[in-house]
């Protein structure tokens, strides 16, 4: 965890919640939540101060403390679902998405969510309708998939996704085009070579 890079996610967003977990606390910009280990206990005052928040502009902020979280912050959950991290990103309005597939469910979470964890060699598994982000087998946050209903957004991907496809299918035919001409020229030399020899015949 790279506390530096939770602390510039939270003050960001503005929006912060302290939770207690089953063995340490977690912090929430209110979709991403974050195990804080190895730090004394947070109370608002030492928070504010580790965000280097002066007290005037922290009356900008929402803080607000919870009790237990929404989701197991075990390890190791018996309903974990391992999720498939596709090989595209794609940005809408500035904000950068990795999508996470589960047969033909997509959740998406944004990589500026993903910073503090600090590694590439991370895992995701559908946890109680969160999406559960561990390294190794180590539990290192819990995001809450982001639901893209903007209709205008939603026709590009489907523009996107035709264009796409209509250019693959025109690429195959057009190779399988070529593969039939290369075919058809190497018969009719075939065919002359075979002529030419009954002549000399």
């Amino acid at each position: 965890m790279k506390l530096s890079k939770l602390w510039a996610l939270l003050k960001a967003s503005k929006y912060i919640t302290k939770w207690e977990g089953s063995d340490t606390e977690w912090l929430s910009d209110g979709r991403a939540f974050f195990p804080v280990y190895g730090l004394p206990t947070l109370t608002e005052q030492a928070l504010r101060t580790m965000l280097d928040v002066d007290e005037d502009k922290w009356t900008s902020y929402h803080y607000r403390e919870e009790g237990e979280l929404p989701f197991s912050d075990l390890d190791n959950f018996r309903d974990d679902e391992e999720l498939r991290v596709s090989k595209v990103t794609f940005t809408v309005y500035g904000v950068e998405f990795v999508a996470l597939t589960k047969g033909l469910d997509i959740y998406l979470v944004t990589m500026k969510e993903l910073k503090p964890l600090g590694s590439e060699s991370l895992s995701f598994y559908l946890r109680d309708g969160f999406v559960a982000v561990k390294e190794g087998m180590v539990l290192r946050a819990v995001i809450a998939p982001v639901i893209i209903t903007d209709d205008m957004i939603l026709a590009e991907f489907m523009s996107i996704a035709t264009k796409l496809h209509g250019a693959a299918r025109d690429r195959q035919l057009q190779e399988f085009a070529e593969q039939r001409y290369q075919e058809s020229e190497e018969g009719q030399q075939i065919f002359d070579d075979m002529e030419d020899e009954d002549d000399e015949g």
